[in-house]
């Protein structure tokens, strides 16, 4: 590993590994702009176990290619988090299969909180333990849906929960509903996000009951520049990466392929490792991420 991309691992990233580690886990902003200054779409999956992450840095590695991966457990209480969705261990499963590889690719691990319909509320205050914890157990990515909040209490909420990953300048992702005919709502709740000065990276899009097509993510995209558009997945979408990246798409975070139910019994570790190694190695290679490490090279060579 080039000593040049671990020297841009965040501070808090050095601190949580350790001295002397190798392992690539960078700032989700660093794989971002590697990513959109050649029209690359970065991929972040969610992962729902410890075999399903080394899968996909494998399938990365291999490719040659960077490596993202979405940690977003269910709408919950605080103790229910606490009790049975831990941030610690799911970031842990990463780093041991990192570690345990002789060339890990870069990667980034991006926490998204369940929507909440009240700061004070229980899922109000189990998204701010999350977004807490994440930055002491070292995730490089944060979000905040704002889907379920009243349009009132969005970006004073968005300040508050992110204000910390802002300061210390890593991947901020606002995750917000749209529809054909609600550009403009989207569009003031934008303004008043830069006016609080939270400046997302990406703005996840939320579809309702229709996909977002093509020409609407074209008309969108330029008015929430410099923020990126993210969706959660290309299938069914007829469109290739291309064109979406033409049109103003960054990332593609949430895919859940790999939590969909593959038969009636729960696989082994072994089998469900090699099922998930096949979609990964299939979606980087649809996507024309092999090879894509070397684009990091690139952008920070010339940073």
């Amino acid at each position: 590993m080039d000593q040049g991309l671990l020297d841009l691992r965040p501070v808090h990233v050095m601190h949580r590994l350790g001295a002397g580690s190798r392992v690539p886990l960078l700032n989700g902003r660093t794989l971002l702009d590697a990513c959109a200054e050649f029209q690359r779409l970065l991929w972040a999956p969610r992962i729902g176990s410890a075999a399903q992450a080394r899968a996909l840095l494998t399938a990365s590695a291999h490719r040659r290619a960077l490596a993202g991966a979405v940690f977003a457990p269910p709408r919950a209480d605080l103790a229910e988090l606490r009790r049975d969705f831990s941030p610690a261990a799911w970031v842990d499963s990463f780093l041991a299969a990192a570690a345990e590889m002789s060339d890990p690719p870069p990667f980034f691990l991006h926490l998204q909180p369940p929507p909440f319909d009240s700061r004070g509320g229980g899922a109000g205050r189990a998204a701010a333990w999350l977004l807490e914890n994440g930055l002491e157990v070292g995730f490089t990515s944060f979000g905040i849906d704002l889907t379920a909040l009243p349009q009132a209490e969005r970006a004073g909420a968005a300040a508050e929960l992110l204000g910390p990953v802002l300061e210390l300048e890593l991947c901020a992702v606002a995750r917000l509903a749209f529809a054909p005919g609600s550009e403009a709502a989207l569009l003031e709740l934008m303004r008043e996000l830069r006016g609080l000065g939270v400046l997302p990276d990406l703005v996840w899009l939320q579809p309702g009951e229709d996909r977002i097509g093509l020409e609407a993510i074209q008309r969108l995209a330029p008015l929430l520049a410099p923020a990126g558009v993210a969706l959660s997945d290309l299938a069914g979408d007829g469109e290739t990466p291309g064109p979406l990246s033409d049109a103003g798409v960054r990332a593609v975070f949430g895919d859940d392929r790999l939590l969909r139910p593959r038969g009636a019994a729960q696989a082994r570790p072994e089998v469900e490792e090699a099922e998930a190694y096949l979609d990964c190695d299939e979606t980087i290679a649809a996507l024309g991420l092999t090879g894509s490490v070397r684009l990091l090279s690139g952008s920070a060579a010339g940073a």
